[in-house]
């Protein structure tokens, strides 16, 4: 009985090692992993928004995207008389042509 226990034992430790080991081995390349990942886009987006200024739209002047920006000049945010009006669609053309 006593000699059981010992085994049984033996063997949980051995698995904790394993899984502790097997742990360690991964971690040690997913940090590196997210690590890099997180540099790029901490490096990415104020890149991108001054070399890109017309395509990213800012929502207002107090957000984020407004205070990365270099160049305030060239920074687009909504005029606010055109946020509270109803957007009407285009009238279609119609296909007779003279």
């Amino acid at each position: 009985m006593e000699a059981e226990r010992v085994k049984i034992q033996r063997e949980v430790i051995d698995n904790f090692k394993q899984s502790l080991f097997w742990t360690g081995v991964n971690l040690s390349k997913t940090i590196p992993a997210l690590a890099i990942m997180l540099l790029c886009v901490a490096a990415g987006l104020p890149l991108g928004l001054n070399i890109l200024p017309s395509a990213v739209a800012c929502k207002s002047v107090d957000s984020l995207c407004y205070h990365l920006r270099l160049n305030k000049k060239t920074t687009i945010a909504p005029d606010k008389s055109v946020l509270g009006k109803r957007v009407v669609p285009l009238k279609k053309k119609s296909k007779e042509r003279k």
